[in-house]
């Protein structure tokens, strides 16, 4: 057992307590709106986060036993309508907690937010120093470029797509499963092996658009890398599973049975439903230059945007706006030029990443012509997607992390250490000051008034108010 020596310990002790306030600076930056509001704002809008919300109040029922797990109280009395949206099923835990805890509705909400944010920045952490042997430093700053990332401010009133910040930790999860496989230790293949299940699985019922790209880009990347180099390694992988082939026989059995609720939950909808047109996968696809797109309000690229490429970035859709920062994506394409050397260290890496490149360009129009729809008419689970832009909020993870790779092995290079000073630029960059809180405590506290209904009601709804906004002119009517 290896025995830390007491300055090792004072060194992990101080990058912990720099990591720690680092993360609290940069949750008060992308939360800056709600915390400078005294907490009467919070992110989002009157539309997908009350949706958002009740479904989370729907997992809080579930756990005290009011509700059953598939059947939210929307659209009484009919049962099993959880397919109709995401599940939220992750958040709903996470805010059952908070709730739990004393806060109320859209703290609560809020406090998921932030939960999500720093799943994703130690996992982007975690990622790096023991996956890639970064830095810390360099580590840390691509942590918090990844939690600022413009695209996941941008889109926060799609609180569902923060689950991109799930892919580094079950990345994580899963190569400890990898070396505990090529070690032939049965124990922990088995024990890595179900986390990273299921991790993926509770992502499945959380967000289905980040998990389905998720696992497009590591099924392109498998499938990149057998072609590639799979004669090299294939006998070698072969003899692994076959040594563990009981506990391998076991992961696959609670990767099919896990799993079961999702299927349950969404198969009869898609039926039902026929799930989405290729007109709609046309409509929400980015063209070449969205890649770029950051829309408005981003602290450095604001006036550039309103007053040089507006028209040519005025999107006919807000969903278009998931687009890099420029200095991060020129930053990101030469990177690309270090995949050779990474090559002879961490093939697998290099195909995942040749893998995103891939479904990158594929969900980019040219003209008529979209590579997406070879997935739409082929893939299981594609027509699911109607939003194909978001895929470049999943392409972040990847964007960010390579750039830090390159820029790590960069500096070791003496006349380049005047590099060390690009992070500081691609954090700043990320900066967006837009309004991204539209939901107002003083619009919404009439829920809280609403006295306990008689014991005689089995159900109520909603009359829509003749204010949008104002609800104070609600009529609820109970049924008995």
């Amino acid at each position: 057992m290896r025995v830390m020596k007491k300055n090792q310990i004072n060194d992990l002790f101080w990058k912990l307590i720099i990591f720690l306030m680092t993360g609290i600076g940069l949750s008060f930056i992308f939360f800056h709106q709600v915390v400078l509001s005294g907490f009467q704002k919070f992110t989002g809008d009157t539309w997908d986060t009350r949706i958002e919300i009740s479904l989370l109040e729907h997992w809080r029922n579930v756990l005290t036993g009011i509700s059953t797990w598939n059947s939210p109280l929307y659209f009484y009395p009919t049962n099993n309508v959880l397919g109709y949206n995401d599940g939220y099923f992750d958040y709903g835990l996470i805010y059952s907690l908070f709730r739990f805890l004393g806060f109320d509705w859209f703290q609560s909400y809020e406090l998921v937010n932030l939960t999500i944010k720093w799943i994703g920045y130690i996992g982007f952490v975690l990622v790096s120093r023991k996956i890639f042997n970064i830095r810390f430093a360099f580590a840390l700053a691509g942590g918090a470029i990844f939690f600022l990332l413009n695209s996941t401010y941008v889109h926060i009133g799609h609180a569902q797509l923060l689950t991109a910040n799930f892919l580094p930790i079950t990345i994580f999860f899963g190569n400890l499963f990898v070396k505990s496989l090529k070690e032939s230790s049965t124990q922990r293949t088995a024990f890595w092996g179900s986390v990273a299940i299921f991790l993926y699985a509770s992502w499945l019922m959380t967000a289905f658009y980040t998990a389905y790209f998720s696992l497009l880009i590591f099924l392109a990347g498998a499938l990149i890398y057998i072609l590639i180099d799979g004669q090299h390694n294939i006998s070698e992988i072969t003899r692994n599973i076959w040594h563990q082939k009981l506990v391998i026989c076991f992961l696959l059995l609670l990767l099919v049975i896990i799993n079961i609720p999702f299927l349950m939950t969404y198969l009869p909808k898609a039926k039902e439903t026929g799930m989405h047109s290729v007109d709609e996968i046309y409509f929400y696809a980015p063209k070449l230059i969205d890649i770029f797109n950051v829309g408005s309000g981003n602290w450095f690229y604001d006036w550039f945007y309103g007053n040089i490429i507006d028209d040519r970035l005025r999107s006919h859709t807000f969903e278009l706006i998931t687009g890099f920062t420029p200095l991060l994506l020129t930053f990101f394409f030469i990177s690309l030029s270090y995949l050779f050397r990474i090559w002879s260290t961490n093939r697998f890496y290099v195909c995942i990443l040749l893998g995103v490149l891939l479904l990158w360009l594929a969900s980019i129009r040219f003209g008529d012509f979209l590579g997406w729809q070879i997935l739409f008419d082929y893939m299981p689970g594609a027509k699911a997607v109607r939003v194909v832009s978001r895929f470049q909020i999943v392409v972040g993870f990847f964007v960010v992390l390579n750039s830090i790779i390159f820029l790590n092995a960069l500096v070791k290079n003496k006349n380049l250490r005047w590099l060390n000073a690009l992070p500081i630029l691609l954090i700043f960059e990320q900066l967006n000051f837009s309004d991204v809180t539209q939901l107002k405590v003083k619009n919404e506290s009439w829920i809280f008034d609403i006295s306990n209904p008689p014991n005689y009601c089995k159900s109520f709804f909603i009359l829509t108010p003749k204010k949008r906004e104002n609800l104070d002119l609600v009529k609820i009517f109970m049924t008995p």
